[in-house]
């Protein structure tokens, strides 16, 4: 066996590799548009003929980030921050886990990982509550060097 047969290597389809290389230059101009505008931009990979060699094309070509927010709202949704800053994979399952959307988004952090300001006014609510439960009673200082106290919460 000459060396040269331990030379790994990847045939990649020449359809495959052009449906990537459009994808990628449509992130491009996304990225560039949010950059000088400031706006986020979309592009639906579930509307795409993506086959599996595509995407893990796609995939190894943008890397992946340090970020990955995981939620579990009416469903699995994971956002994934790729190799490039501004550039995630988001994907969305329903409660039968099939996916429902898969795009990249452009944008600093993807919209849906913000809290509605409904959901903040009840968390505030929520949080008030905890506090109310949580009695301290035989506080003293031993020494005056620390201070014990004995605590409960009502559940």
């Amino acid at each position: 066996m000459s060396s040269l047969d331990r030379i790994a290597v990847n045939l990649i389809d020449e359809g495959h590799s052009e449906m990537v290389r459009s994808i990628l230059s449509e992130v491009v101009s996304l990225l560039e548009r949010w950059v000088k505008k400031g706006e986020p931009g979309q592009l639906d990979l579930k509307s795409l003929p993506l086959s599996a060699a595509d995407s893990q094309l796609l995939e190894k070509a943008l890397g992946r980030g340090e970020v990955t927010v995981s939620m579990d709202v009416m469903g699995n949704s994971q956002m994934i921050e790729t190799a490039f800053s501004g550039v995630w994979y988001v994907i969305h399952r329903d409660d039968q886990d099939q996916v429902i959307v898969k795009q990249i988004e452009v944008v600093d952090i993807p919209a849906i990982i913000f809290p509605q300001p409904s959901e903040v006014l009840s968390a505030l609510g929520r949080l008030k509550l905890e506090v109310d439960k949580i009695h301290i009673t035989n506080c003293f200082a031993r020494l005056n060097l620390v201070k014990i106290c004995i605590y409960w919460v009502d559940k």
